[in-house]
């Protein structure tokens, strides 16, 4: 389906705090779900277009609660370079 959409998806062997802080290995846009790696990842960087999915809480299993905290914390930092899609 990515490739369909013409979307790269890179694994890396490091966790990705540690791959973007080697700039040949920087993608231009960093996108993901509920993650912890995008808040970190828009301190340790200033130029990086950051993406966060939001997922409502009735569609998450377990604890919903604890991700819309999460997301109630990005909301907070949000920017040109992060953002919040919500779906």
């Amino acid at each position: 389906m990515l490739k369909l959409l013409g979307i790269p998806l890179r694994r890396f062997k490091l966790p990705i705090e540690c791959e973007i802080s080697v700039k040949d290995n920087r993608p231009k846009i960093l996108a993901s779900f509920n993650s912890s790696a995008l808040q970190n990842c828009r301190l340790i960087t200033a130029d990086l277009d950051i993406i966060a999915f939001y997922i409502p809480a009735d569609h998450w299993t377990g604890e919903p609660e604890n991700s819309e905290r999460i997301y109630e914390s990005c909301e907070a930092y949000t920017s040109e370079l992060f953002r919040i899609v919500k779906l």
